[in-house]
């Protein structure tokens, strides 16, 4: 069990050292830099939950978004509030404005308020940040 909470606290460290550190490698003149936003969720229906990705991935996929990173979390070792958080992903945009599109999109919010709604009791914004 200890074993367990020391390696999902290590996945959670090594996600957001790698996040934070892969902006400060140089990019070459012709790659552009992308949008990047870490989100934790606490999620109470897998099932729906599951509808709601299956939904939403084609429209994200449309702004030429996609996930990067997707991890089940078993336990919150710190957080500045009393939320629970069982999954931390990271989802990658072409840019800002993409991704303000894309949570604009009347498809994606129609998605979001018949699955995520019901399937997630909390989300948290932790970055957004140019990569």
């Amino acid at each position: 069990m200890l074993q367990t909470k020391i390696a999902m606290s290590l996945a959670v460290s090594l996600l957001l050292v790698l996040n934070c550190t892969s902006g400060l490698v140089k990019k070459n003149k012709k790659e552009k830099a992308m949008f990047e936003i870490l989100v934790g969720v606490n999620v109470t229906d897998e099932e729906k939950y599951q509808k709601y990705r299956d939904g939403m991935v084609p429209i994200l996929n449309g702004y030429g978004g996609q996930f990067v990173y997707d991890l089940k979390i078993a336990e919150v070792l710190k957080s500045p509030g009393n939320e629970k958080v069982n999954r931390v992903f990271t989802i990658q945009f072409p840019s800002e404005e993409k991704k303000n599109a894309f949570f604009r999109d009347t498809s994606y919010m129609q998605v979001r308020k018949e699955f995520f709604e019901t399937s997630v009791d909390h989300t948290i914004m932790m970055a957004g940040y140019e990569k």
